[in-house]
């Protein structure tokens, strides 16, 4: 069943499904008790049946009382197994992202049709619909908070704007800038996930009415229009009156964001090689900046290119995730 369902089932704690719907593996040896964590039984050997805890849909009473245990060597593979995740009080987890499905379906890629949003660039015609799968795409562009737990993790390098590779507390809630296509894909790997593609990026933006920016035809909602390299970023949610139609924030202003499409002509075709990572030509930009010169280039249409090296106090990222039948929206 989908998590949580059962409200009624939850533990001392407030945790859910702690009885029944998946065994849950657990970091433990399946070894005699009385448990002791020193006597090895956490090392993590590959070789030695591991505890799952919980029982799962398959089981009666018997199986999903608190205190029964049941070994499982770590090569299992089945439906009725799963895990949760634990940490220590305080610490931040790999991917700590508010991720909003975008549901599969047609949108509109290209020139506006609305005459105010002005001249719009050729690399945007022709207007063309595309199907899009249904992707999890996270609610804000990944802040300096996150980044710097993805570089204290691997070691990656830290973005020069950061003294002596220490981020500023004061921009921790900012979108993380200078980072390249490259350092924005070793963080989607690094915590699971991709970035979006341009097709995908376009409709969580604008839904399927075709509207002009994130939250419709009407005066500006975001930060954006400083021009001359001038102003800088918010922190991200900042505007949350400028939400796309599926709550996504910050799709227009603040940050341009990298996309995982190549910038090549329109119609927009995903298998004709501009989703090839290795393929070295510059990368799709979206969403305008604090920086651009005006509301042109935060409509959700606009497209810039950049080469996939570039580093600048304007660009950063978002995260994305394929949607399976089964998840839900986080938010």
């Amino acid at each position: 069943m989908p998590v949580g369902r059962s409200p009624r089932g939850a533990g001392p704690f407030g945790a859910l499904d702690q009885a029944g719907n998946a065994w849950e593996w657990t970091s433990s040896a399946y070894r005699a008790y009385p448990y002791d964590a020193l006597d090895g039984r956490e090392d993590g050997s590959p070789w030695e049946p591991r505890v799952v805890r919980g029982g799962a849909f398959i089981h009666g009473p018997g199986q999903i009382r608190c205190s029964y245990r049941y070994g499982m060597l770590p090569g299992v593979v089945d439906h009725y197994v799963g895990f949760r995740l634990a940490a220590r009080p305080g610490a931040r987890l790999a991917l700590d992202a508010d991720l909003v499905v975008v549901p599969a379906g047609e949108v509109l890629l290209g020139n506006d049709p609305c005459p105010s949003g002005g001249p719009a660039s050729a690399a945007e015609a022709p207007p063309h619909a595309v199907f899009v799968e249904a992707a999890q795409l996270a609610a804000t562009s990944v802040t300096n908070e996150e980044y710097r737990v993805f570089t204290q993790e691997t070691g990656h390098p830290a973005p020069p704007h950061w003294p002596d590779g220490v981020m500023p507390e004061v921009l921790a809630r900012h979108p993380v800038t200078y980072v390249d296509w490259f350092d924005a894909t070793a963080y989607c790997r690094w915590a699971g996930a991709r970035l979006p593609t341009e097709a995908e990026w376009e409709k969580g933006a604008r839904g399927t009415d075709a509207r002009l920016y994130p939250w419709g035809d009407d005066e500006p909602r975001a930060n954006v229009g400083a021009g001359a390299k001038g102003g800088g970023t918010s922190p991200v949610g900042s505007y949350p009156e400028g939400a796309s139609p599926y709550g996504l924030l910050d799709m227009a202003g603040n940050v341009w964001e990298w996309v995982s499409s190549a910038f090549e002509p329109y119609p927009y075709d995903a298998a004709d090689g501009r989703e090839d990572p290795e393929t070295g030509s510059p990368r799709v930009l979206r969403g305008g900046s604090y920086a651009s010169p005006d509301l042109r280039f935060a409509r959700c249409a606009a497209r810039s290119r950049s080469a996939p090296g570039r580093r600048s106090p304007h660009i950063g990222f978002r995260i994305a995730r394929d949607q399976t039948p089964d998840q839900r929206s986080r938010r």
